[in-house]
């Protein structure tokens, strides 16, 4: 698969709503997502309504200020993506315990869960970036935020590839490192990621008598394996980026990621 890195559209912006409270902010945001052409045939209500079941499974609130309230309904044609800015904050139950200025609202089709984590990935990783929420909070008109969103918030789109593909294998037993490498590598394969769930060899060494005065029950560590498709060509990028979040653990980072060539590689698999 070869890649192109295509912007998001926004179906729209909001910039003078205050809400009052979380309630009142979905269902602000759920108001403007009915208006839209492609969620036309749904109402204001159902919308909230599957905003608000979403929030009671652990709230979208990202922390530094964010939230990413979203939802599947079936039968559309396309994802909704709106953004509202608040100047005096929401409480919205983030992880960080802070009120909420900026909004990301999605809504997609049931039957496409990749794209939805892509796009929920991509949000993540503008976000991310030193300096992108003060810059969106500093914008003063729509156009100004659209004109932002255009030029950073950006999703691969995957094409047949001809050069073949490599299978990486990340293998990590410090849980910190995990959430970070598989919402890297969500962002940047399509449908090919698998997670499996694993045992250090202390926990079988520690059954055999020569070993087990060396290994314990207490032994037993954080250990998952994220095995990884990619286009060759994209094999060397995605490593470093690994190697990057390694570095930030760099005195005892757990973490091994070996790759290989692969001689077939055919489908994918759903997230």
């Amino acid at each position: 698969m070869s890649t192109a890195h295509t912007p998001l559209h926004v179906d729209f912006i909001l910039t003078d709503a205050e809400p009052q409270n979380k309630q009142e902010a979905l269902d602000i945001l759920a108001e403007h997502a009915a208006k839209t052409k492609v969620l036309s045939k749904y109402k204001q209500k159902d919308l909230f309504k599957r905003l608000e079941q979403r929030e009671a499974l652990g709230s979208t609130g990202f922390g530094e200020g964010v939230a990413i309230p979203h939802c599947a309904v079936d039968n559309l044609e396309d994802f909704v993506l709106g953004v509202m800015i608040t100047s005096k904050g929401v409480d919205f139950a983030s992880i960080d315990g802070n009120p909420v200025q900026i909004f990301f609202l999605i809504i997609g089709p049931t039957e496409q869960r990749n794209r939805h984590i892509k796009i929920l990935s991509a949000i993540s990783k503008m976000i991310k970036t030193p300096g992108a929420v003060n810059n969106l909070l500093s914008k003063e008109s729509p156009e100004q935020i659209e004109g932002m969103l255009k030029e950073h918030l950006t999703i691969r789109e995957e094409k047949p590839d001809t050069e073949g593909y490599c299978l990486i294998n990340t293998y990590i037993q410090k849980e910190e490192i995990f959430d970070e490498v598989l919402e890297l590598l969500s962002a940047e394969v399509e449908g090919s990621i698998t997670v499996i769930e694993t045992q250090n060899a202390g926990e079988y060494l520690n059954r055999l008598p020569l070993f087990s005065s060396y290994w314990t029950e207490g032994s037993s560590t954080f250990n998952r394996l994220i095995q990884t498709v990619v286009p060759k060509g994209r094999c060397n990028n995605l490593i470093r980026q690994i190697n990057l979040i390694e570095d930030s653990y760099a005195d005892n980072p757990g973490i091994l990621i070996t790759a290989q060539e692969l001689m077939y590689a055919s489908g994918s698999i759903d997230f």
